[in-house]
């Protein structure tokens, strides 16, 4: 950041080139440099810096013409000006000595200096940048903030630190380099790291936290070691980051990404037994996944850690002040719901932003701010970008506790026989099979096969059928086979 010591008339300068971080700053790029380095001999089509003397002046309205002396070259040279000002008639008289800079070209046997400026400052490289200030006030402003120091202070490597330094302050042999090849490889790499790094910096700045209701320093390892298996190396791992940020000052926001059967269910368990003794609430989008998730949390947490189900089919008569974990639907919305220090959502994408917030507004009570954790294996378009943007914090399980051993296949109409020997093999193996249709009724307008069309023959062929969809009300019983 730049620094917050600055007064106010360099604020507004800053103010004025948009800057608000150091490596805006930094990324505020020269357009040309100007070489004041005294030039030794000659060279024909580029600036010259030298030290001249004026042996004569000829002046007319529209050009000043002189003639100058260059001691080190022992030669005579013109120097021409085009629609002279008045304060370079002021400045160029007969007799006076001084640096000037300027083309040098050869007309007419002889050599000509067109434009030329009188300079100060000699044996200098001058990065010249196209900004509303001054140049020389953009100069002062990055010999003040830029430094290999402050660079790496905002998080850039040496590396990176000294590619950046080396365009603001190059040497003679980068910038001849950089005008006969522009910005090698290695500099547009680091330009083009160092822009991405910076705007996630600036997101991250407008995260959102607030002081955490409690610091959760329950122990989980007993938990974790009375499981009949060992976790995977990614789940300790997010188990990990979770107990750091339940230990921190702020609420966690952390967003848990991993595929189907990764383990999540393992990890939402250990971060109960951190909590604990501290209340939590899970929310899941169906009955089945609640109560799964309740059955597990019955098998594998200690009979000392109460928890129970709240669904809009189960009628809870207790107080749910006197359980420590609480696992439902969206029925957990409209309970009056203790204050809990862990709120956590599974299947996150199936909640619309209001329900899961709302959830985490029903269990704190004013300045009581839960840790809040999200699960889910397709995160929504919204919160991958908040994950992108560094807004909340973000966790990934990619190991998987078991191969899965799954063959993938594309098969037409001519393959179906063969599709139906393969699951009269699997049944007479005691194996189950299913079937998912994408429409339960027959469309006009989507060229699928439905329910509706295909159970009859499903029903004909094999025992032990069960056609179930999501507004079937039936009982869901033990499926045998299909």
């Amino acid at each position: 950041m730049i620094k917050s010591d600055i007064d106010p008339i360099e604020a507004e300068r800053l103010k004025k080139l948009g800057i608000q971080t150091l490596l805006d700053l930094a990324l505020l790029l020269p357009h040309s440099y100007e070489n004041t380095y005294l030039s030794s001999a000659p060279l024909l089509e580029q600036n010259n810096t030298l030290h001249v003397k004026i042996l004569s002046i000829k002046q007319s309205p529209k050009v000043l013409q002189m003639l100058l002396f260059c001691e080190v070259w022992n030669m005579q040279c013109d120097g021409v000006i085009f629609a002279p000002k008045p304060y370079q008639k002021a400045l160029f008289k007969q007799g006076v000595e001084c640096y000037v800079s300027g083309k040098i070209s050869y007309k007419n046997g002889r050599l000509q200096m067109l434009q030329p400026r009188i300079i100060t400052q000699i044996n200098q490289l001058i990065p010249k940048y196209k900004t509303p200030l001054q140049n020389k006030t953009v100069l002062e402003l990055m010999k003040r903030h830029l430094s290999l120091e402050s660079l790496l202070n905002e998080g850039l490597h040496v590396k990176e630190a000294k590619s950046l330094l080396s365009l603001h302050f190059p040497t003679p042999q980068e910038v001849s380099a950089f005008e006969k090849q522009g910005y090698p490889p290695e500099i547009q790499k680091c330009l083009k790291f160092t822009e991405i790094y910076n705007y996630l910096k600036k997101l991250s700045m407008k995260k959102v936290t607030f002081p955490s209701c409690a610091k959760l320093d329950g122990d989980e390892t007993a938990f974790i070691a009375s499981l009949p298996f060992t976790l995977t190396q990614d789940q300790q791992k997010v188990i990990g980051e979770i107990k750091r940020d339940f230990l921190g000052e702020n609420a966690t926001k952390r967003v848990v990404m991993g595929d189907v059967g990764c383990g999540k269910t393992m990890v939402i368990l250990s971060s109960v037994m951190m909590a604990y003794p501290k209340k939590s609430v899970l929310m899941a989008p169906t009955t089945v996944l609640a109560r799964q998730l309740f059955e597990e949390a019955q098998k594998f947490l200690p009979l000392h850690v109460k928890s129970v189900l709240v669904t809009q089919e189960s009628d809870v008569k207790e107080n749910l002040e006197a359980f420590d974990f609480m696992i439902g639907t969206h029925a957990l919305l409209y309970k009056e719901l203790p204050q809990c220090a862990l709120v956590m959502v599974d299947e996150q994408h199936r909640f619309g932003t209001k329900q899961r917030s709302l959830l985490a507004t029903l269990v704190s009570k004013k300045a009581w701010h839960p840790h809040y954790i999200q699960f889910s294996a397709t995160p929504i378009p919204r919160t991958l970008s908040m994950i992108q943007s560094s807004l909340v914090d973000f966790s990934f399980i990619k190991m998987l506790p078991y191969p899965k051993d799954i063959t993938t296949k594309v098969i037409c109409r001519e393959h179906f026989k063969d599709l139906v020997a393969h699951i009269h093999a699997e049944i007479s193996k005691h194996h189950q099979c299913i079937i998912v249709y994408p429409l339960v009724e027959e469309s006009e307008v989507i060229n699928y096969q439905s329910i509706d069309e295909g159970r009859g023959f499903w029903e004909k062929n094999f025992e032990g059928v069960y056609v179930t969809y999501g507004k079937d009300k039936k009982q869901r019983g033990n499926l045998r086979s299909l």
